[in-house]
C-alpha cells in the first residue's frame, strides 16, 4: 500500500498572506483548490481564518459534535474528496455513534461515520454576496 504524501505545515501568518494574494487574483477559487495550489492541506488553509476571526477551532470529539447537529435544524451536509462531491440538505436525526462507528439515518441524510479518522473541527463564517455563510468543517 502506497503511503500518502506528507506535507510540511506552513507558517500560518505567511500562509494567510499567500492565500489572500491568491484570493485577490482568483476570487472564485475554492479553498480545496487553493490549498492544492499553495501546497498545503485544506485544513491548514481553513485554520488561517482563526487569525482573522473567520474561523474558530473547535476542541471537541466528533461524537459530541455529531450529537449536537440536530440543534442546527436543516443544513447542507457536504462530503468532498478527490473522487466525489456529495451534497444533501436535511436534518441530522436518528444518530447512533460510538468511538468506532456512527450513523445518521433519515430520509434526507444517510451517513456512516468513523470517528477515529476525524480530528480537526472548525466553525467558519464566510462573507458572501447575500450575507454570511456558516459552516462546520471537519478534517482527518
Amino acid at each position: 500500500m502506497e503511503m500518502p504524501e506528507i506535507r510540511k505545515a506552513s507558517n500560518p501568518i505567511e500562509l494567510a498572506r499567500r492565500w489572500a494574494e491568491l484570493k485577490n487574483a482568483e476570487p472564485k477559487l475554492r479553498v480545496r483548490d487553493a490549498a492544492d495550489r499553495l501546497g498545503v492541506r485544506e485544513a491548514e488553509l481553513v485554520a488561517t481564518g482563526c487569525l482573522e476571526g473567520k474561523a474558530i477551532r473547535l476542541d471537541v470529539e466528533m461524537a459530541t459534535l455529531i450529537k449536537r447537529m440536530p440543534d442546527l435544524g436543516e443544513v447542507m451536509a457536504l462530503t468532498r474528496n478527490d473522487s466525489v462531491v456529495h451534497e444533501k440538505v436535511g436534518r441530522y436525526d436518528k444518530i447512533d455513534i460510538n468511538p468506532h462507528v456512527g450513523i445518521v439515518l433519515n430520509e434526507e441524510i444517510d451517513l456512516r461515520l468513523f470517528p477515529k479518522h476525524w480530528h480537526h473541527f472548525f466553525a467558519v463564517s464566510e462573507p458572501v454576496q447575500d450575507g454570511v455563510r456558516r459552516s462546520i468543517q471537519c478534517f482527518d
